[in-house]
């Protein structure tokens, strides 16, 4: 990518700035316009934004992908505690511990992959690691895509029909 140790820093503080605001501001757009279509997009975003580091080769590529990629992130992981409320029946903390091990799973399998591609020293091998990962992303936006959507999500469960939620 020819990025300097100081670059990645700042892009990826950028990001995590980007994160913080990111769920806040989707869960709250998700309780508006509905927590599937939020969820789907974020995992589409997400996939667009693993694209763009795939093949980005500048700064500015590199910081918006990240700055995207981590409020996509961060605002999915707020969406699927709605869509947890919205599809589990009565177990909803078997369900949250069910989907976090799959994203461990995931995640491990995504770690070893990568640490794989790092290990050849091959930036062809990393670039299909990260379009592995772009296609989970649509593979899971595809999963989601039939879920029920509740728009208005989490008021609708936690406060009730006036589209406010209780805090």
């Amino acid at each position: 990518m020819g990025l300097s140790s100081a670059q990645v820093g700042a892009g990826l503080s950028l990001a995590g700035a980007a994160g913080l605001a990111g769920g806040v501001v989707l869960g709250d757009f998700a309780d508006r316009r509905g927590t599937k279509r939020v969820l789907v997009a974020t995992l589409l975003v997400e996939a667009g934004a693993m694209t763009a580091f795939a093949f980005a080769r500048s700064f500015d590529v590199f910081v918006v992908a990240a700055v995207v990629g981590a409020a996509a992130e961060s605002g999915g992981r707020s969406v699927r505690g709605a869509v947890v409320a919205l599809i589990a029946d009565d177990d909803k903390v078997a369900l949250r511990a069910y989907l976090r091990v799959v994203t461990n799973v995931g995640a491990s399998i995504g770690a070893g992959l990568a640490g794989v591609a790092l290990g050849l020293g091959s930036s062809t091998a990393l670039v299909v690691v990260l379009l592995v990962g772009t296609a989970s992303l649509v593979g899971a936006a595809l999963l989601g895509a039939p879920i029920e959507d509740g728009t208005g999500g989490a008021s609708e469960s936690i406060g009730g029909s006036t589209g406010h939620r209780r805090h």
